[in-house]
């Protein structure tokens, strides 16, 4: 995971943040990973890449959470810190729980998809699995062969 930004730092109640982060598959087979974006621990968005060997793209996330102050996060990459706001000052802090998340449609060269499933913990490191082989492939170097 590289390039990963927050944008604005902070948003009143009912704007919008956005999250970007760019991932590369470097290894030499075709992988799929779910990214997960969290806020203060908790998953709020994951995104499904299958990208081709040395492929990347920027998966970008657009958060709309209550007031309060969030640690964002992309996977075990710390993004930032977002601040929401109140809108006038009757508006106090909120939780989670309503936050609203929305994700663009990635780059034709991957397949993104949106998945509901709880995110699995994976092996320490960034790690693709190859398509049809259990073993994986990491991010960073060095290449791994199917």
């Amino acid at each position: 995971m590289t390039n990963t930004t927050l944008s604005p730092g902070t948003v009143r109640v009912n704007e919008t943040a956005t999250v970007t982060a760019r991932i590369k598959n470097g290894g030499r087979a075709t992988g799929t990973r779910t990214v997960a974006l969290t806020l203060n621990g908790t998953v709020v968005a994951e995104r499904t890449v299958t990208l081709a060997p040395g492929n990347a793209t920027t998966l970008q996330f657009s958060l709309t959470p209550e007031a309060g102050e969030y640690a964002v996060d992309v996977e075990s990459t710390t993004v930032g810190t977002l601040q929401v706001v109140a809108a006038d000052p009757t508006q106090t802090g909120g939780t989670t729980s309503s936050t609203r998340t929305e994700m663009t449609t990635p780059s034709p060269t991957d397949t993104a998809q949106t998945s509901t499933a709880k995110p699995v913990a994976e092996p320490s490191g960034s790690a693709f699995r190859h398509s049809g082989d259990s073993s994986l492939c990491s991010l960073s170097s060095p290449p791994c062969s199917p």
